[in-house]
């Protein structure tokens, strides 16, 4: 995988992990081509950049400080605070 700025993605690329929005809700599963309509709809929600795959790269796993379970609960609090 490899992470691309929304701007630089084409219809043709494929999501290489799953986007969830603030509240831990399912955006775009990976495996799905990212079309115009859902690149348009990320960045609406703040999204800067995903993660493609490329071919040569599946066996690549981005290394993040946060996992996933902790980047969610953390967004679904903030999402809650700020109501």
């Amino acid at each position: 995988m490899v992470r691309y700025v929304i701007d630089d993605i084409t219809d043709d690329m494929v999501l290489g992990q799953s986007i969830f929005s603030s509240t831990g809700e399912l955006l775009l599963a990976a495996g799905y081509h990212v079309a115009e309509r859902y690149r348009r709809r990320l960045k609406e929600l703040g999204f800067r950049s995903v993660f493609i795959d490329v071919e040569g790269t599946e066996g690549v796993i981005p290394e993040t400080i946060i996992t996933d379970h902790v980047q969610k609960e953390v967004a679904v609090s903030l999402s809650k605070a700020a109501s």
